[in-house]
This record gives C-alpha cells, structure tokens and sequence, in this order.
C-alpha cells in the first residue's frame, strides 16, 4: 500500500482527519460523548442544516449561487412559531396545525 502523504492528499482528507480528532477529544474529556443515543441527538439537531445544505449543494454543482434559501427557511421558522403561539402553544391545544 502506498502512503503518500503530499500537501494534496492532507487538503483532501482534512475534513475527515478534523472530524475524527474532535470525535477523540470529545470522548476523552466525556466518555458518554460516544454512545448511540448521543449520536442520534446530534442527527436530529443537524437535520435541517442538512437538508438545506443538500438543497444548495445541487444549486453550486450547477454552476449558479441562491442565497435566498436561508432567509426563506429563516422566515419559514418564525411563521411557525407565530402560528403555533397562535393555535395554542402546545401541540394538544391546537399548536400541531402549524405544523402543514
């Protein structure tokens, strides 16, 4: 196997090495840090970056730039939170119309 680790290689990995090193280092300074359920946590927080980063990752491949996507889903957040005050605050009063 050939290592070959050249300025090209490092820049490539990056994200990754960057990534695992502050996986190690959550761990060490918190041993509960690498369990299942953290993990799932971290997904559920992360589920509406991602979907909007996928959404503009399609935009930048095809060689255009959107910046409208972030203040639509901005505007979006606080429309549901006036609409779910509306209806009631909780999802038993009447706050889950807001939700559509």
């Amino acid at each position: 196997m050939n290592l070959n680790f050249n300025r090209e290689t490092v820049i490539r990995w990056a994200p990754l090495l960057v990534l695992l090193t502050l996986v190690i280092l959550f761990t060490a300074i918190n041993p509960a840090f690498l369990t299942q359920r953290n993990f799932a946590r971290i997904a559920i927080a992360a589920a509406p970056a991602v979907m909007v980063a996928i959404g503009v990752t399609f935009i930048i491949i095809m060689g255009s730039i959107d910046l409208s996507m972030e203040g639509a889903v901005s505007l979006t957040a606080v429309l549901f939170c006036i609409a779910f005050l509306h209806f009631g605050g909780t999802l038993a009063a009447g706050g889950w119309v807001a939700i559509p």
